[in-house]
């Protein structure tokens, strides 16, 4: 959120694009984590 804030003050777009990202990754990785708690093995099939 505060990336995108920044990005809107300054001006640069691509800062949006960046922390949309960013979020997209950190909610993937957080679903490979509860997997990986409730299996007890990481199974990407």
């Amino acid at each position: 959120m505060l990336l995108i804030v920044v990005g809107y003050i300054i001006e640069r777009p691509e800062f949006i694009d960046i922390a949309l990202m960013y979020a997209v990754i950190a909610f993937i990785g957080t679903i490979i984590i509860a997997k990986y708690a409730e299996r007890g093995e990481l199974c990407l099939r």
